[in-house]
């Protein structure tokens, strides 16, 4: 396939598009058609040489800045710590790809240089102020891209905890202004008319009400778009926060049951579908594309009650009350969105 086709392919946001295209970019005649093992390096390889850059600025940090602070400099040496084990991983990604060994631990290998990745993302997101941060984040989104051509491509089978969805719908948020929304033909009102019509109970105009707290100006009419665009957020950023804690119950909790292991594994896969259509979601409101945009919400919706399905069974577990809040959140966002027309 061509470079367009092999983005098109894994994209749900366009966030997700853009760094395909930026990682594919060497690609010599991106017009023709190429095998997609090609593709698979190319990202592989631009996730590596990404990775040494982050360790040779995190090692300079720590050599030649004698005003880092303690905590700063236990971050970059654990980071560098991580990253051994991360670039570890991405070569022997790159040996199997190339020499077009595709079964032979390659997903686990791809998942292993994310983990480690991830793992130094904990430290520097304490320290949102270190020439690091925005280095880590790029680094886990051009592994994460790297495992999600992989997988695209149908060579290796999806992997258990798939993070890269996180960061593509955060970029994509992070960039839109939706108090300043307006899309040809959507209907105004006020805050207070648009809970009052999708919502049948208190309870529902409570989580509409509470959906759409940040917009601003609330007893002025505004473009229902705003009304959608506030809900998909904050559905996304209650479904983001679910997603983490599954990981890290996996990650981190030694004494968890196996039923609950499992169940918290599933719903890490249930949620990237979710956020990859929520992804969609918020790309066509933004840009006030609307076909399609009914089937995104229930896709989104149908996978948080997937991992729903799962949780009833552990009404203990952590995780049971947030899922039942992304449930809510999703909905709501279907339920506003629905004053699109749609």
């Amino acid at each position: 396939m061509t470079v367009e086709s092999a983005c098109r392919n894994v994209s749900h946001t366009q966030a997700m598009y853009d760094a395909c295209k930026g990682a594919l970019a060497e690609v010599p005649n991106p017009m023709s058609d190429h095998d997609a093992t090609v593709y698979a390096l190319a990202a592989a390889r631009g996730a590596m040489a990404s990775a040494d850059a982050t360790v040779v600025a995190a090692n300079e940090q720590v050599k030649y800045n004698g005003s880092l602070s303690g905590e700063e400099k236990g971050a970059y040496e654990g980071c560098v710590e991580a990253y051994a084990t991360a670039e570890h991983a991405m070569g022997a990604v790159l040996n199997k790809l190339g020499a077009c060994s595709f079964g032979g631990g390659l997903a686990d290998d791809y998942m292993s240089g994310l983990l480690a990745v991830e793992s130094c993302r904990d430290r520097v997101i304490k320290l949102p102020a270190s020439p690091l941060y925005a280095m880590v984040l790029v680094d886990r989104n051009k592994v994460g891209l790297a495992l999600f051509l992989e997988f695209a491509m149908n060579t290796i089978p999806l992997p258990r905890l798939p993070l890269l969805v996180l960061v593509a719908v955060s970029l994509t948020i992070a960039g839109v202004a939706a108090d300043e929304k307006t899309c040809p033909g959507a209907p105004t009102m006020t805050v207070e008319s648009a809970c009052r019509n999708v919502s049948g109970t208190q309870a529902m105009y409570d989580t509409c009400r509470d959906a759409l707290a940040g917009v601003a100006d609330p007893a002025s009419d505004h473009d229902v778009t705003v009304y959608a665009l506030a809900a998909a957020h904050g559905a996304v950023a209650s479904a983001e926060a679910t997603m983490g804690a599954a990981i890290d119950e996996v990650r981190n909790n030694s004494s968890l049951p196996g039923d609950e292991r499992d169940a918290y594994m599933e719903c890490a896969v249930d949620y990237s579908t979710a956020l990859h259509a929520m992804g969609s979601v918020v790309d066509k409101l933004d840009g006030c594309s609307f076909d399609g945009l009914a089937g995104d919400y229930l896709n989104g919706l149908i996978d948080v009650e997937n991992c729903r399905d799962r949780v009833l069974k552990l009404p203990a577990s952590p995780l049971y009350a947030m899922v039942l809040v992304d449930r809510n959140k999703a909905g709501m966002a279907l339920f506003l969105g629905k004053l699109l027309g749609i």
